[in-house]
């Protein structure tokens, strides 16, 4: 069975994990500003080979690797949970996990409280970066609950989404205040590609585009985190846009 792990999977496990240790809950990302270094590492919750620990038969190998099997771990965290079989079970793992993203959503709120017009710039500039739709392409737009239904999100997903749109409306006045009047469309059309990139090009679900679209800016130079900010800009296009309605 195969161990490799999609980068996609990566990418959405470090999301939501907000890039720190489930257990210890350490920021797993050294270095400073340009030479950011990576010191996570990421453990299957149910082994994926026979004879790996805590390995399940009944589980196939895309499910093994999928970010919903994985927690990310520092070295030190991953030693020992490797190493005690016993007290490190399947339902401790999944315990530890579920109790740390509420934690990490807790951040969150707290980080999006602090965003500020300079983060959503430099989100909103990336965006517009991607280059443009093809016209033909026609979307209508939807009602918030339905799209979150249409595209298969989880309550996870909603969530976050719900959080975002405590501050999404800074998008608008962002939008507004600029004095290029063509930026409010090119930000929807930039947002369009990368969304349909994703589910057309590297077939992810809905749920998965989600988290994805947060990690891919989550990264941007400029601001240490951009998670905040990403999620504003992404949460008001789904809010108000037709970005997601295909």
């Amino acid at each position: 069975m195969a161990r490799r792990i999609p980068l996609s999977e990566e990418r959405i496990l470090r999301t939501k994990s907000r890039g720190c240790c489930t257990i210890c809950k350490k920021d797993l990302v050294g270095g400073g500003p340009g030479v950011e270094s990576n010191l996570s590492e990421m453990a299957h919750i149910r082994g994926v080979a026979p004879g790996s620990k805590h390995h399940d038969p009944s589980m196939d190998a895309d499910t093994m690797n999928k970010h919903t099997n994985l927690i990310l771990l520092c070295r030190d965290c991953h030693k020992i949970v490797d190493g005690k079989d016993s007290e490190y079970t399947v339902d401790m793992l999944e315990e530890a996990k579920s109790k740390f993203e509420t934690y990490a959503k807790r951040r969150l709120v707290k980080d999006l409280r602090d965003t500020s017009f300079a983060e959503l710039e430099v989100v909103a500039k990336w965006v517009v970066s991607a280059p443009a739709p093809k016209p033909e392409r026609d979307y209508a737009v939807t009602a918030p609950l339905k799209k979150i239904r249409k595209n298969g999100l989880s309550r996870t997903a909603q969530a976050w989404i719900e959080m975002g749109m405590s501050k999404s409306h800074l998008v608008g006045k962002y939008v507004e205040a600029q004095p290029d009047t063509a930026f409010g469309e090119r930000l929807k059309e930039g947002f369009g590609v990368i969304y349909r990139r994703l589910r057309e090009e590297e077939g992810l679900d809905g749920e998965d585009t989600f988290f994805r679209m947060l990690d891919m800016g989550a990264g941007l130079p400029g601001v240490e985190d951009q998670t905040p900010a990403v999620l504003i800009v992404l949460v008001h296009l789904f809010e108000k846009c037709e970005v997601f309605e295909r």
